[in-house]
């Protein structure tokens, strides 16, 4: 063999063994919650969880819109850093051992002040850990790496399949980047090595709020969990909890929040259904008023183009959702109440 020769394969080899660390890494679609979506994007409210009044039947369902938020407001939070880790693969690794590949320190430029490395060690057969960090010029120690988004993969036997974890540390992107605008962190947990892609999410102080940046939104930090699950056809469901003022009471113009956990479900076709508990906040005082106790349950579906086929709610003396349209029109003839 020629050294020429030899070098091409010596060359091709290590490009051979590259391979499996560079699919380790987590892809998009492992962690992108799906839910049916309009041509055009959907109302949401100043607290970033949808609409604020009860929509008619024929109106765009807000518990659709509700549901359609949460999950592109995680979406938006994780797909440009997921996307991060794959861009940078596209390179050779810089260093390389046994166990393990290394892409980086690599500097950006221009006006983008980080520098990246990523680090992938092979754990088991099959199974990888990773880390994406970065130090900034913005920094008060430039030259100290924080991990950006972090955790492990094991890979299935289809490409681009698996199970695994991962966090994005929104915080250390802060203090790397004053003026970003996510603070907190993203914990995922996901599945798509089966039938069912599943995802657990589970968000700690999450918000995009930045008082040093216009261009950030004014939402508040957060708490939240999501469990989030999909078959191959499309259809799938979605249970979320988050704080919101759905009582408003009569007398006082003083309101408190409630707490609200829907679980949506929806088919293929975009068509769904949302199911609702509300509690807390003002719930226990307005029933008291009239004899009856909490919690307040609501139901409301949506055809294929989102648009409320019906809606009900109990108890009906606070009516959050007036009654309207047929039962028949849902999709999903009876409730499921998150417990």
């Amino acid at each position: 063999m020629s050294r020429v020769a030899c070098f091409a394969f010596l060359a091709l080899a290590a490009c051979n063994a590259d391979q499996e660390f560079v699919d380790a890494v987590p892809t998009t679609d492992q962690v992108t919650l799906k839910v049916p979506a309009r041509g055009t994007q959907a109302r949401s409210s100043e607290d970033g969880v949808g609409a604020q009044s009860s929509a008619l039947v024929g109106e765009t369902a807000e518990l659709y819109e509700i549901t359609w938020g949460v999950t592109a407001t995680i979406n938006t939070g994780t797909i440009a850093t997921v996307g991060a880790l794959r861009l940078i693969t596209l390179q050779a690794p810089t260093s390389r051992t046994s166990d393990s590949r290394t892409w980086g320190p690599w500097t950006a430029g221009g006006l983008d002040p980080m520098t990246y490395q990523l680090i992938v060690r092979k754990l088991g057969t099959a199974h990888f850990g990773f880390s994406l960090e970065a130090s900034s010029r913005l920094a008060a120690n430039p030259t100290a790496f924080l991990p950006i988004i972090d955790g492990e993969v094991t890979r299935g036997t289809k490409m681009g399949t698996g199970h695994g974890s991962m966090v994005v540390h929104f915080d250390n992107r802060r203090m790397l980047i004053p003026d970003a605008c996510e603070t907190g962190t993203l914990a995922f947990t996901f599945d798509n090595a089966g039938d069912t892609i599943v995802n657990d999410v589970i968000l700690t102080a999450f918000g995009n709020n930045n008082e040093h940046s216009i261009l950030c939104q004014r939402e508040r930090a957060t708490d939240a969990t999501y469990h989030f699950e999909q078959d191959r056809a499309g259809a799938g469901s979605l249970l979320f909890s988050f704080d919101k003022d759905m009582v408003k009471p009569i007398v006082t113009q003083d309101s408190a929040e409630e707490t609200v956990t829907v679980r949506s479900r929806w088919q293929a076709s975009g068509a769904g259904r949302s199911d609702v508990v509300i509690e807390g906040g003002d719930v226990a005082s307005e029933l008291g008023k009239h004899g009856l106790v909490g919690p307040v349950n609501a139901s409301q579906c949506w055809d294929p183009l989102f648009r409320v086929a019906y809606e009900t709610s109990t108890p009906v003396a606070l009516d959050v959702f007036p009654s309207d349209g047929q039962a028949s029109a849902c999709v999903f003839a009876s409730a499921d109440l998150p417990k």
